[in-house]
C-alpha cells in the first residue's frame, strides 16, 4: 500500500479526492531514506590510505515524481497553481510529511528547484524538487512535559534531539540532563528570568516575552546546552522558578 506522505495540507496516496475532486498520488521519490554527508577526507603522507576529518550530516535534497487526476480542466488549473503555490517554499517553512505505519515524521524543507509539470488533459504529471537544510526527522508530535524537580524525558527515535524549555514562572533556575552518555551536563543561570522565557536548546538562544535577549544571565560556569539521546533521559531542574520542557522525538 503506498505509503501517505503530505506537503503542507496537499494529502498523497490516500485515494480521497480533496475539496475540488481531485486526487494526488506520489509515484516515486529519492532522498527521505538518508540524508547527504558532509566529510572532510585528508590525504596521508608517506603511508597508504586517508585520514577521515570531521563528518557531519548535509542538507537533504529529495526529489518527489508524482500525479494529479482533476474531474475536469477547470479543477485541474486549481490543483496546477495549488501544487506551484504551496510548494514555493523561499525559506525551510514548508512542511514535509510521511506517515510510516504508527510514526509520522516530519521534515522542514524549501524549494530546490523550479518543478516540472506536464498536462493532459484534466490530469498531470509533475516532479518537485525540494531540500532540508536540517536533514533530521522529526515526529510529528511534540511531547510536553512540566519540568520540575526530576523528570525523566523519552526520545522515542534513534537520533539525537534538542529540547525547548519554557518558564512558566519567574526564576533564576539550572537545567540538567544526568544521562549517562552525557555526564551529568548542566545549563544554569546567575539572573532571574522573567516567566515566559523560552530557552531553545537548538538555536542556543534564551528570549523573554517581546523578543528580549537574556543570554547574558547564562552561568559561565554551567553554560553546556545538551540534547536528549535516543531512549529515556533523567532530567533535573534545579536553582528556583517553575519550568515545561517540549520536544520531538528524532531519526536520521
Amino acid at each position: 500500500m503506498p505509503i501517505q506522505i503530505e506537503f503542507d495540507d496537499i494529502v498523497f496516496n490516500t485515494g480521497t479526492p480533496d475539496g475540488t475532486g481531485t486526487r494526488w498520488w506520489i509515484t516515486d521519490y529519492e532522498g527521505w531514506e538518508s540524508p547527504e554527508l558532509r566529510q572532510s577526507i585528508l590525504d596521508l603522507t608517506g603511508v597508504d590510505g586517508v585520514a577521515i576529518g570531521e563528518s557531519n550530516f548535509a542538507g537533504r535534497p529529495m526529489t518527489f515524481q508524482g500525479a494529479a487526476m482533476a474531474t475536469s480542466e477547470a479543477n485541474f488549473w486549481i490543483a496546477y497553481n495549488r501544487l506551484i503555490n504551496t510548494t514555493a517554499w523561499l525559506r525551510p517553512t514548508g512542511v514535509l510529511k510521511f506517515y510510516e505505519g504508527s510514526d509520522v515524521k516530519r521534515l522542514y524543507v524549501a524549494r530546490n528547484a523550479r518543478p516540472q509539470i506536464k498536462h493532459v488533459g484534466s490530469h498531470m504529471t509533475f516532479q518537485v524538487h525540494m531540500i532540508a537544510p536540517d536533514p533530521i526527522k522529526l515526529a510529528d508530535t511534540a511531547t510536553t512535559a512540566t519540568y520540575n524537580g526530576s523528570i525523566t524525558a523519552t526520545n522515542a527515535g534513534a537520533f539525537r534531539t534538542f529540547p525547548v524549555v519554557t518558564m512558566t514562572s519567574t526564576g533564576t533556575p539550572t537545567f540538567t540532563n544526568t544521562d549517562a552518555g552525557l555526564s551529568g551536563l548542566t545549563l544554569g543561570f546567575t539572573g532571574s528570568l522573567p516567566s515566559g522565557t523560552v530557552i531553545d536548546f537548538l538555536d542556543k538562544t534564551v528570549r523573554s516575552p517581546g523578543d528580549v535577549n537574556e543570554e547574558s544571565k547564562l552561568d559561565v560556569a554551567a553554560d553546556e546546552w545538551w540534547y536528549l539521546n535516543p531512549g529515556a533521559n533523567d532530567l533535573t531542574r534545579g536553582g528556583s522558578g517553575n519550568a515545561s520542557i517540549s520536544y520531538r522525538s528524532a531519526w536520521v
